[in-house]
């Protein structure tokens, strides 16, 4: 143990100390849906013109995980078990992680580390420079939940409970008992995290506690993840229910009713919100709470669309689509082999990046 004979140089060396673990927290977190209000907007320009593949990366199994590129890497998962890191450039392997199962977890990089979780039951902390294991944290239940990551913990959900870890070694901060599956990825605004449970159940929990904020009983289970905007907090459930929630009091500002199931989480776009249901894509209008356009496509949109510059893109049964998000115009498409895509789109520096159920992670330019 240190001893320091003065004691005010003692205060300060200890103040340096936490100064650089809590600098070592303090810069950008990169995670899917761009970010921590799970918006699904990115700040890169749009491509609207018919597009170029700039490459193609195949792993040895299909990609429903969600790409997420952050300083010029571009991470995600793999059903043959593998999580990725590729130069966002050339699509080159940079390292692989082995779980052993299926990844469907997106990843949240955040203090030099990327946090994911597998089927395997194990939620992982890595270096993003190296692809070495930091720390696991067995839960023993597969893990769908695409975590959040905010001043030094990281949140998620599985089968059953709510977590919160420790970013830098993984220990037990608290969780939220459930009773059935989070699959849904946290949104955080303001200190509180917000997610929803196959229960039917939508929470608001303090973000350093646990403690429940208050709790909001919604129509049928909650696969998704929210989406927050000027303290309203926006989800959907399965049996086609989309909610307008007061952030702080978790009072009801308004509901809409789509004749649809829905299980992607929502884009938000000038007051616009879109969505995907088994039908094609919903825009509904949050000032108004009524339709604006629908995008028929005659099968399950499993992809949660994204935005960037004003065009929203996202993934259908053997398509990958950009639209106009003014008037859900089509702008271009690109023909994958036949299956659904569950990845969502991730855009960054000019480029898309999405996978596919061809194995494949796709950049387009």
């Amino acid at each position: 143990m240190f001893k320091f004979k003065n004691v005010s140089m003692g205060l300060i060396i200890l103040w340096l100390i936490s100064m650089n673990f809590a600098n070592s927290y303090a810069g950008e977190v990169a995670l899917y849906r761009g970010n921590l209000e799970r918006t699904g907007v990115f700040s890169s320009s749009a491509l609207k013109e018919p597009v170029e593949i700039k490459w193609r990366f195949k792993a040895k199994g299909e990609i429903s995980s969600s790409p997420v590129a952050h300083e010029g890497v571009v991470y995600f998962g793999s059903y043959d078990g593998n999580l990725y890191a590729l130069d966002a450039n050339s699509g080159e392997e940079k390292w692989r992680f082995d779980t052993g199962d299926w990844i469907r977890s997106s990843v949240a990089v955040f203090g030099e580390k990327v946090y994911f979780g597998s089927r395997d039951g194990n939620f992982y902390a890595l270096s993003a420079k190296t692809g070495k294991e930091i720390w696991r944290y067995h839960i023993g239940d597969w893990i769908i939940s695409s975590p959040a990551a905010y001043e030094g913990v990281v949140y998620f959900g599985n089968g059953g409970a709510f977590y919160a870890l420790d970013a830098l070694n993984g220990e037990l901060r608290w969780k939220v008992e459930t009773g059935l599956a989070v699959w849904a990825s946290p949104a955080i605004y303001k200190g509180i995290v917000y997610f929803g449970s196959f229960n039917k159940s939508f929470y608001a929990v303090d973000a350093k506690t646990g403690e429940e904020i208050w709790k909001f009983k919604a129509g049928s289970q909650i696969e998704s993840s929210p989406a927050i905007v000027e303290d309203i907090v926006y989800f959907v459930s399965r049996d086609g229910g989309l909610y307008a929630l007061d952030t702080a009091t978790g009072r009801e500002e308004w509901r809409f009713k789509v004749d649809a199931e829905i299980i992607t989480s929502p884009v938000i776009f000038k007051d616009i919100i879109y969505f995907g249901t088994n039908k094609g894509l919903c825009a509904v209008d949050i000032k108004m709470s009524r339709e604006k356009w629908r995008f028929n496509v005659g099968t399950w949109v499993h992809s949660s669309p994204a935005i960037a510059g004003g065009v929203l893109y996202f993934g259908g049964y053997g398509i990958f689509y950009a639209l106009d998000s003014s008037d859900g115009r089509v702008l271009w498409t690109f023909e994958m082999a036949k299956g659904s895509t569950f990845s969502s789109p991730s855009v960054y520096d000019g480029v898309i990046y999405f996978g596919a159920v061809d194995y494949s992670l796709y950049a387009f330019e």
